[in-house]
């Protein structure tokens, strides 16, 4: 190149003017100005540019991380609303299948004060009506005999007196309250409750709750084509520590903040009936249920039985594990045709859920079941090492428990039991223990039956099988292989009785199996193979037994579990041995009594 004024070559660069001159330029129009060679702004620039395309380089790489995340994160946000929407729908059907529940529970419990009303108030009248007639008839008499003489009105005056006494002492004693049927209501505390469903987006990084709309600057939206007007001495500024907080936005997860899960003290104040002990013969059912005194049975003759062998509706195979829920309905685990089946009160199939498998809702040989305040059906899904909620029409709600030894695992778990407080206890055999859960099936504490056997008086380990609450909210659990009853306090610390041995004798038991207690505190056992029940006080004394020698029944029959009607009634399941079972299929046996 030269110069355009003397035309030597350039050598030289002006800083000043900003401009390439010759060295004649320095003697006249730039004598003055600051220059420097051309060769070291060349190499300057040249170093300038190579840092320049190394920026460039780390900044695509950078930003290519960002586009990856972004998708990355969209994936997950798509995920989780997914997730959000199906907790959603299953928690408001669990609320809205309780709150249909609820008015039907609320009907049928109007209608039945409705009815012993009337009829109290019918026999009321009815009495008041025939002591009216009997003072008409009196009336009649007195006057009659008003204008005798002698012997006979000194007798019409007696007669009178005396039935007049009668009635006044008869009418004296009759007395019954007025009373009125009041619906207790939230009075929109419910709705207000249910207001607080909510969801939010929550940032992962710091866990706080993300209330604004996240905006980007309007530069961020440039093309990219226009960085190539960036003035060559300004470098892109990327660096690999800037892309948490400025080229990608924070992340994000959606929660659903369920009631249901995490704050349901407000709602179950709302929602429960009142209680009567922390363990109930039948939860959440509004009256005390009282088992029949023993006069009342008649060994071997049951009032109905059902539950024939077979695969059909209504029919059974080896089941265990029975319960009665608050509208009276018998709830049946059918453990090898691995589903659950309901039956009326009378006996007569309902419905039925489950089938063969390890899913929602799938069983393999489940055992122990139970009902709780809100009527969730709860199952030991035994061979899944498992427990199951469902809800009262049989559709699954959730499942907790795997196989294992640490907390809130199982190894062949067999029965259940649920308190007033909805805590629920289930008896894990293999593991040796017994273990509390929260009605969502948090893990809370659990007792294991070391040290039981120190002496070596036993046969072996403690077995737990059937389990139950007292009314006090202690544990009674059955000791299988040991032909025990064990009482646990209710913080699962230590156990405070320990009763029974092997035997057939008052005070002994073979092989206790199923446990349930009245509202009076009595328990009631399956001392299953000496074919009896045994019913004790609430500490554990013996009250009385039942033997069953029915003639459908043989010594292969043993009762398993046993439940309490709503009336008083025991329902008495009977199972037979594995190697019979499929022997019993041809003929009449029914393996559910009601006595």
């Amino acid at each position: 190149m030269e110069c355009p004024t003397h035309g030597d070559p350039l050598k030289l660069f002006c800083k000043g003017c900003n401009d390439y001159i010759c060295h004649k330029c320095t003697l006249w129009n730039h004598r003055d100005h600051d220059h420097s060679p051309i060769k070291g702004d060349f190499d300057k620039c040249r170093i300038e540019v190579m840092k320049i395309l190394e920026d460039t380089r780390i900044g695509k790489k950078v930003i290519k991380a960002s586009i990856d995340r972004a998708v990355a994160m969209l994936k997950a946000y798509e995920k989780d609303a997914t997730e959000a929407n199906m907790k959603i729908r299953n928690t408001m059907r669990y609320y809205t299948e309780f709150i249909e529940a609820r008015k039907k529970y609320l009907i049928d419990k109007v209608e039945k004060m409705r009815q012993a009303k009337t009829t109290q108030l019918s026999d009321y009248t009815n009495t008041l009506r025939g002591m009216l007639a009997a003072l008409a008839h009196t009336n009649d008499f007195l006057v009659q005999n008003m204008d005798s003489d002698g012997l006979r009105l000194f007798m019409a005056n007696e007669k009178g007196r005396s039935q007049i006494d009668y009635f006044s002492t008869m009418f004296k004693k009759m007395t019954i309250d007025e009373e009125r049927i009041v619906f207790i209501s939230p009075y929109f505390d419910l709705v207000d409750l249910l207001r607080k469903f909510d969801v939010q987006r929550i940032c992962a990084i710091s866990g706080q709750v993300v209330n604004s709309v996240i905006q980007y600057p309007r530069e961020a939206m440039i093309p990219l084509q226009s960085l190539q007007t960036a003035q060559p001495h300004r470098p892109l500024n990327y660096s690999l520590a800037s892309t948490s907080s400025t080229t990608s936005p924070p992340s994000q997860t959606l929660c659903l903040k369920s009631y249901y899960c995490n704050n349901t003290s407000a709602l179950n104040m709302e929602l429960t009936t009142p209680t009567r002990g922390i363990g109930q013969a039948i939860s959440g059912y509004w009256m005390p249920v009282s088992s029949k005194p023993i006069r009342n049975f008649v060994p071997g003759e049951p009032m109905f039985s059902f539950g024939r062998e077979g695969q059909g509706q209504g029919q059974v195979s080896r089941p265990w594990g029975l319960c009665i829920d608050r509208e009276g309905h018998i709830i049946v685990a059918d453990r090898r045709n691995n589903r659950i089946q309901i039956f009326t009160k009378d006996g007569e199939f309902k419905t039925m859920f489950g089938s063969k498998g390890n899913g929602p809702g799938q069983f393999d040989l489940p055992a122990g079941i139970a009902t709780d305040i809100f009527g969730r059906i709860i199952v030991v899904d035994k061979d899944n090492h498992r427990i199951q909620i469902f809800s009262m029409s049989g559709n699954f709600i959730f499942a907790f428990g795997s196989f294992g030894k640490e907390y809130g695992q199982f190894q062949y778990p067999w029965d259940v039991a649920v308190n007033t407080l909805g805590n629920i206890v289930v008896t894990d055999t293999r593991n040796h223990r017994i273990q509390l859960f929260t009605r969502e099936g948090a893990y809370m504490n659990k007792y294991v039956f070391e040290g039981a056997n120190s002496m070596k008086m036993l046969k072996g380990p403690t077995t737990p099988r059937g389990v139950c609450f007292t009314t006090s909210g202690n544990i009674i659990v059955s000791d299988f292989e040991n032909h025990r009853l064990l009482l646990v306090d209710s913080t699962l610390s230590k156990v405070l009785q320990c009763v029974g041995c092997e035997g057939s004798g008052i005070g002994e038991f073979n092989r206790p199996s199923g446990i349930v207690t009245d509202d009076e505190g009595r328990v009631i056992v399956a001392d299953s193979k000496n074919q009896r029940i045994v019913v004790l006080t609430s500490d554990l004394r013996i009250l009385s037994t039942v033997y069953f020698k029915s003639p459908d029944l043989d010594d292969k029959d043993r009762p398993c579990d046993v439940a309490l009607t709503p009336e008083g009634y025991m329902v008495v399941m009977f199972e037979t041995l594995p190697d019979t079972a499929r022997d019993v299929a041809s003929n009449d046996k029914e393996y559910i009594k009601i006595y």
